[in-house]
């Protein structure tokens, strides 16, 4: 019987220790979210290419235009 006990005992500080350590499931968790935003950014930016390229011309010709 106490062969039995120290093994439920042993058992129950095993679970205990593993619901406790979650810190690499959460740093996990950080780096997807951190990877599907900058996915996020990135396609956003591909998709927009043509319109950021426009506002920026325009911006430093306006610019240009200041200084002369």
């Amino acid at each position: 019987m106490k062969i039995i006990w120290k093994a439920w005992l042993s058992l129950n500080i095993g679970i205990e220790h593993l619901k406790k350590d979650e810190k690499g499931q959460a740093l996990s968790e950080y780096a997807i979210v951190i990877g599907v935003i900058a996915v996020m950014i990135i396609a956003t930016l591909v998709l927009l290419k043509d319109s950021l390229v426009g506002v920026f011309t325009r911006i430093i010709n306006s610019l240009n235009g200041v200084g002369s």
